[in-house]
């Protein structure tokens, strides 16, 4: 039964080996070697693109809104808020209308609702409710509402802020505002 074996292996090598032999392919190599020596068609042209000029995007000055805000952060300039600043006399303290807005800003104080806050490290976040239903994290420096309101302080129950108020003279003056905690349903 042991030279059967030795037979069948024999034999499956040699056909495994068969399969290692160079393939007669002239035939192919023929055909590739004609198609290489015809010429290439010559090549189209590209198009001649329009050349386009420079163009420096000065937002603030046209009062377009810039394109490097956040869509979140980004509020559009009114016209009469900056006619208005530039008729104001030197010495009237005056809000900063070219900084970017944020999103808070849209709304007026009384609309905005404390809901909570967070704390971590020593920082601590205020947490208000938009009149949309969104809820943003708020912390000291951040502004809210239409009068230019600056956070101040936050603690566990209120942000304390300041607002911008105009007076007779059209001057601005800081008012204390603040948000309080209160529980939504």
């Amino acid at each position: 039964m042991r030279p059967f074996f030795v037979v069948l292996s024999a034999f499956f090598i040699l056909i495994a080996l068969s399969g290692c032999a160079k393939p007669l392919m002239s035939d192919l190599e023929t055909f590739v070697a004609t198609i290489k020596k015809k010429p290439s068609p010559p090549l189209k042209e590209l198009p001649q693109f329009p050349t386009e000029e420079n163009y420096q995007y000065q937002a603030i000055k046209n009062k377009k809104p810039d394109p490097f805000i956040s869509f979140e952060q980004e509020v559009v300039i009114k016209d009469e808020d900056i006619a208005s600043d530039e008729e104001l006399p030197e010495d009237c303290p005056r809000p900063d209308r070219y900084r970017a807005k944020q999103q808070l800003e849209l709304f007026p104080l009384d609309a905005l609702i404390m809901v909570g806050s967070l704390a971590q490290g020593g920082k601590i976040w205020g947490l208000v409710l938009d009149p949309d239903g969104n809820v943003h994290r708020v912390e000291e420096n951040n502004y809210a509402g239409k009068r230019y309101g600056r956070i101040i302080s936050i603690d566990e129950n209120t942000i304390q802020l300041h607002e911008l108020h105009q007076d007779e003279r059209g001057c601005y003056e800081e008012v204390p505002a603040k948000i309080v905690l209160t529980v939504v349903d």
